[in-house]
C-alpha cells in the first residue's frame, strides 16, 4: 500500500474515499479496529445543517436549513 495523505475534516469524508487509500490512512488500525470504525461510520447518520444570517438596522434575519 502506497503512503496517502489527507485533510479529512468529516467522517462523510473518510467514508467516501477510496477503500484502498483509507486503509492505508488508517494503517496503524489492526483489522478488527479497521473493521469496528467502519461499523460504527455505516450506524451514523448523515446530517447537513446550514445557516444564513442577515443584519439590517439592528436587527436580525436568520434562515436555517435541514
Amino acid at each position: 500500500m502506497a503512503y496517502v495523505q489527507r485533510n479529512i475534516r468529516s467522517l462523510k469524508q473518510l467514508v467516501s474515499m477510496n477503500d484502498d487509500d483509507r486503509r492505508s490512512l488508517l494503517r496503524q488500525l489492526t483489522d478488527s479496529e479497521y473493521r469496528d470504525v467502519l461499523s460504527v461510520c455505516a450506524m451514523m447518520p448523515s446530517v447537513d445543517i446550514s445557516a444564513h444570517c442577515e443584519g439590517n438596522n439592528g436587527s436580525f434575519l436568520c434562515q436555517y436549513g435541514i
